[in-house]
């Protein structure tokens, strides 16, 4: 049996007592192949993940867990014959890169999404190795993308029942390898007491011995260090193995039989009615709001009709997105449903620049904050998509999966490389000190609590904003 050729086998119900006696033998035979073949790696692989990751999430060991992670990857995949491909390398150097920015910044909530985008890398790299991507629709790959995340957990008790399939092969070919590892385990189990009593006499014997041994059991015993390092490298190992043990199941299907097909005319009505709604719109912020048309309705300022509405118009370009792909998932080809689709993505970038400019003018008026920019950037990332599935709808060949991931984990790593809380404690600064209602001494206007919520990063941005902010402090 090859283990290029692993694949689960379906139990036949109304088997007779032989097939069942063959069908549990040939199903062992696999589990204890596979086990064999990565349950070394996958226990390297748990162990640097623990000494990596363990109270150093945000430190300079995360980078040579990206490393280890894609060695280890490669490793499994080359047990199959395959090679990662050029687009697997690329997510790998993507994830290498931005798992430095993380140890570059102290913003927990920029480590989060870091940590999100790194995960899904690593998924798609998986997925990628074991099949071909490019030809899957866009929805079946979301679809086998969410099973290896949430159906593998179904998987979760593999590697125990791996580990006894092992055993009783082993016992059966009359292997004594596991009687070898019970001696080991027995000689260490007779030695702790002897341990114990041998350390208690040499302690007594010399007091640099004993303040020595003293101290090291007490930082050992006061900490849950002892407990929780075992049980994080356990879990990495039994996740990073039954997430393989999943993908190599056959469960993930690579024909897309729930694939639908409906009339086009539907999906063309739809859109009408879609497009007249946006096309108002569109009219309205063209003159009201990019070339400043003052004649508003009654009781409207400008300044109110600027500064509001930018998280519904944020709402609704991610609606947008999520629509189009839907529709051109869903209907048959049509070459008037595609330029209608088309025209949907130029409107939703006037949506797009409508909700920035009203953003704009938010900071400009009550300051720069991380939610606030975190709304500039998602914007400005959904401009980049838009981009793909415009050349997704024009050519339905094009990988618009692999362009999402891709362009998504580059602007994220951009984010994450440009310290933003540094920029927005020297932006706000810089404002409080230019605001005139800060120069008649209102001191009111100064975020002072904020600005110490920000990460440790912004100091060292706003080194000369500083300055100044204090200095204009004793002017007052």
């Amino acid at each position: 049996m090859n283990i290029c050729d692993f694949k689960e086998e379906r139990f036949k119900i109304g088997s007779s007592q032989e097939e069942r006696k063959s069908f549990y033998e040939r199903r062992n035979q696999r589990a204890a192949m596979f086990f064999e073949a990565f349950s070394m790696p996958t226990l390297l692989f748990a162990v640097g993940f623990t000494l990596c990751f363990y109270k150093a999430h945000m430190g300079i060991m995360i980078p040579v867990l990206m490393v280890l992670t894609s060695l280890y990857i490669n490793a499994i995949i080359k047990k199959f014959d395959k090679k990662p491909s050029k687009f697997s390398y690329m997510c790998m150097g993507i994830s290498f890169l931005i798992s430095v920015s993380i140890f570059l910044t102290a913003n927990t909530e920029v480590i989060f999404i870091d940590y999100c985008i790194i995960f899904l890398l690593f998924m798609t790299i998986l997925l990628d190795s074991f099949f071909d991507i490019s030809k899957w629709s866009l929805g079946l790959t979301l679809k086998n993308l969410l099973k290896v995340v949430i159906t593998s957990f179904g998987f979760i008790e593999r590697p125990f029942n791996d580990i006894s399939s092992a055993r009783r092969i082993r016992s059966s070919e009359g292997k004594t390898s596991g009687k070898k590892i019970k001696y080991v385990l027995i000689g260490i189990a007779i030695s702790i007491p002897v341990f114990i009593v041998l350390g208690v006499i040499l302690s007594t014997a010399d007091e640099v011995f004993r303040e020595f041994i003293g101290h090291f059991f007490e930082e050992l015993f006061e900490t849950a260090d002892i407990i929780l390092i075992p049980l994080m490298a356990l879990a990495a190992y039994v996740v990073a193995y039954y997430i393989l043990r999943y993908i190599c199941s056959g469960e993930i299907k690579e024909d897309d039989k729930s694939k639908y097909n409906f009339n086009e005319i539907i999906g063309i009505s739809f859109m009408a009615s879609i497009l007249l709604l946006y096309f108002t719109f569109c009219i309205i912020q063209i003159r009201y709001l990019f070339i400043g048309d003052t004649s508003l309705p009654a009781g409207v300022t400008f300044a109110s009709y600027a500064r509001t509405g930018f998280f519904q118009l944020l709402f609704v370009s991610v609606v947008n997105v999520v629509m189009v792909l839907i529709i051109k998932e869903l209907f048959n080809n049509s070459k008037i449903l595609n330029i209608m689709l088309v025209i949907c993505c130029c409107m939703t970038y006037i949506i797009i620049a409508s909700a920035a400019i009203r953003m704009k003018l938010y900071i400009d008026t009550y300051y720069l904050t991380f939610d606030r920019l975190l709304v500039l950037v998602t914007l400005g990332i959904i401009a980049v998509v838009l981009i793909g599935i415009v050349l997704f709808i024009i050519n339905d060949s094009f990988s618009i999966y692999k362009y999402c991931v891709v362009s998504i984990s580059v602007c994220i790593m951009i984010f994450s490389f440009a310290r933003v809380d540094g920029y927005i404690a020297k932006y706000d600064i810089e404002r409080w000190i230019e605001d005139e209602e800060y120069t008649k001494a209102d001191d009111e206007c100064v975020d002072y609590y904020y600005l110490g919520q920000l990460s440790q990063s912004s100091p060292f941005l706003c080194v000369n904003s500083l300055k100044l902010y204090f200095q204009l402090l004793l002017c007052y």
